[in-house]
């Protein structure tokens, strides 16, 4: 593999990526979360954090395991999985914890904040250092539906920290509603680790005949890409788009199951009403 080959795959690694690198792995963050919930080891609790580890409370663990600064890996994956989680305790929680020096560090709670709702981190995000931080920053509010960055992103086109990365560009510009980037997204339908994203990017300028290629995204082992998806299709409602969005109803996610049944009866209504 050449070496500019292997710089765009480890590009393409980082900007996609939902869960953190890390030598941690989800299973054992779960062991770290069942060691912490029975209170072993020297942990200093609170007594309303001591309470909530008996009754079992996975959201009070993870916010430990997420503020421990000497288990970077762990933590990081901890964020992760409480922004996965949502809901008012686990917002809070990441919401509450100390400022994280490293960029890529703050763009993994920056991304935990935005599934909580919250975009300003990761709109900061967008004047860091590190040219893949500010691309990812991009794309993430893209796919937020936030298109106030696209100034910018027309900018890195232009930019010499971007050379080799034109592709991730156009997927960005694309997400931000940019229309002259169409022609460059068609291609990336081709690329499966790019595929995903530009299939959105490109039902959202109105390009329907992505909806093959969409249907890949909806179906995501990804629960943030198949939602993210699933409002797409809803929106555009392209031809065919019902089917993929039936094929869903059983979304091992409930969330997005119950979000498939109510908008099915909407597509359904209107259909029966057109």
């Amino acid at each position: 593999m050449s070496l500019r080959l292997s710089a765009l795959c480890a590009a393409l690694l980082f900007v996609f990526s939902s869960a953190p690198e890390a030598s941690a792995d989800e299973d054992s963050v779960r062991a770290t979360l069942q060691r912490v919930l029975g209170q072993e080891g020297e942990l200093r609790l609170t007594g309303q954090e001591a309470a909530r580890l008996r009754l079992g409370d996975e959201v009070a663990a993870l916010a430990i395991i997420a503020s421990d600064e000497d288990t970077p890996q762990s933590a990081d994956l901890a964020i992760w999985m409480l922004g996965e989680i949502r809901g008012t305790e686990a917002c809070d929680a990441l919401s509450a914890l100390a400022p994280l020096e490293a960029p890529p560090r703050q763009m993994i709670r920056a991304s935990a904040l935005a599934r909580c709702g919250d975009l300003s981190a990761l709109r900061q995000m967008l004047a860091a250092s590190q040219p893949l931080i500010r691309l990812k920053a991009a794309i993430l509010l893209g796919m937020h539906g936030d298109v106030g960055a696209l100034p910018l992103v027309r900018a890195m086109g232009e930019s010499s920290d971007f050379a080799g990365m034109e592709a991730l560009v156009a997927i960005a510009r694309g997400l931000l509603g940019d229309e002259e980037a169409r022609e460059a997204l068609i291609p990336l339908l081709r690329i499966r680790e790019m595929r995903d994203h530009a299939a959105i990017a490109l039902i959202r300028l109105g390009h329907t005949s992505a909806v093959w290629d969409l249907s890949f995204a909806c179906a995501s082992d990804e629960a943030f890409m198949r939602e993210v998806a699933l409002a797409t299709l809803v929106a555009a409602r392209p031809p065919g788009g019902r089917n993929f969005l039936l094929q869903r109803i059983d979304d091992p996610d409930p969330r997005i199951a119950a979000w498939v049944e109510r908008e099915l009866r909407m597509w359904n209504h209107r259909r029966d009403n057109e």
